[in-house]
């Protein structure tokens, strides 16, 4: 742009001139030119930020400003999830096989009612041989000392009535013994139980056997008493052998009977059944 006055030339922007300091105002402006068709429009000039402090050395560097807070992602899930979760399931299945057994082999077997029918017939045995002892202790002094004392049946009888009484009181718990015992055939998982049983079975048949044999001595030396206070011939000589055969049928009973006692504790032992 130049000035009307003088034609200087004003820089754009001015309001007077700077040669003859004549007002702009008063000299119409020209219109700009127009630009050239299809020219593109230029875009404003960014604005020109603040100027900045300066950066800092490097290596001291200040911390990093504060950021937006954002969402906490989501835990990772472990790719061991499968493993424990397998393992976990095996845990439960042993678990489960074991109640199993313990159901199948324990809780529905009769082991319980085993323990208890041994446990009682066992106690009813050891009364029983307190009884049989008592009774053996009285026939032995009966007949190695008391025997050449005795010269009626009524003397006699008295002595052979105390043995009647142990043979007796033992038998009352062979009774009670034997009814336990045969319980326990009839149980259900308890094979040990019942091999014990049916060995103490056998011993209390050995037992009633001895008992009879006994009593049925002391039945016939008494018999002889009576043939001889009655004034009948007795025979010494059968007498004798009555007496010997009797006392090997007994010995012999007695070492089977001892056998299967042994045999018995050992099954109770080793299996621990009571």
């Amino acid at each position: 742009m130049f000035c009307s006055e003088c034609g200087g030339e004003i820089p754009e922007g001015d309001s007077f001139c700077s040669k003859c300091g004549t007002p702009i105002e008063a000299e119409a402006s020209q219109p700009p030119a127009p630009e050239p068709p299809g020219a593109p429009v230029p875009a404003p000039p960014p604005a020109v930020p603040p100027a900045m402090p300066p950066a800092a050395p490097p290596m001291q560097a200040a911390g990093p400003p504060p950021a937006l807070p954002t969402p906490v992602p989501a835990a990772k899930k472990s790719g061991k999830g499968p493993i424990v979760l397998i393992a976990a399931i095996g845990i439960l299945l042993v678990i489960v096989a074991v109640v199993l057994v313990l159901v199948f082999t324990v809780f529905k077997s009769d082991t319980g009612k085993a323990k208890t029918l041994v446990k009682s017939g066992d106690k009813y045995m050891e009364a029983m041989q307190a009884e049989a002892d008592a009774g053996a202790e009285a026939l032995d002094e009966l007949l190695t000392s008391k025997i050449e004392n005795i010269a009626t049946a009524a003397e006699f009888k008295e002595e052979a009535d105390v043995i009647r009484e142990a043979i007796d009181a033992a038998q009352e718990e062979l009774k009670s013994a034997e009814g336990e015992y045969k319980q326990v055939g009839g149980l259900k998982g308890v094979e040990k139980y019942k091999e014990y049983a049916k060995t103490v079975l056998e011993l209390i048949a050995l037992d009633y056997k001895i008992q009879d044999t006994t009593n049925e001595y002391l039945d016939y030396i008494e018999g002889q008493y009576e043939a001889a206070d009655a004034g009948q011939p007795v025979s010494v000589e059968e007498i004798q052998q009555t007496s010997t055969e009797y006392i090997d049928n007994v010995t012999s009973m007695g070492e089977e009977a001892t056998e299967l006692r042994e045999k018995a504790d050992k099954l109770r032992s080793d299996n621990k059944l009571n």
